[in-house]
């Protein structure tokens, strides 16, 4: 679901992956700065509370 937010695959079937590689953290960036409302292009998807 919409929780898990972006996680990178760490591993499969007990098999290690290693670290988040730089697309991962790149996406990562994009996803957590557009639900901030800190991207332009994304402001529109994102309805403030509080």
């Amino acid at each position: 679901g919409t929780a898990a937010e972006v996680v990178p695959i760490r591993s499969v079937d007990d098999r290690d992956l290693g670290e988040p590689g730089p697309i991962t953290r790149e996406i990562q960036e994009t996803y957590f700065a557009a639900v901030r409302g800190e991207v332009d292009r994304y402001k529109d998807w994102c309805e403030h509370v509080g």
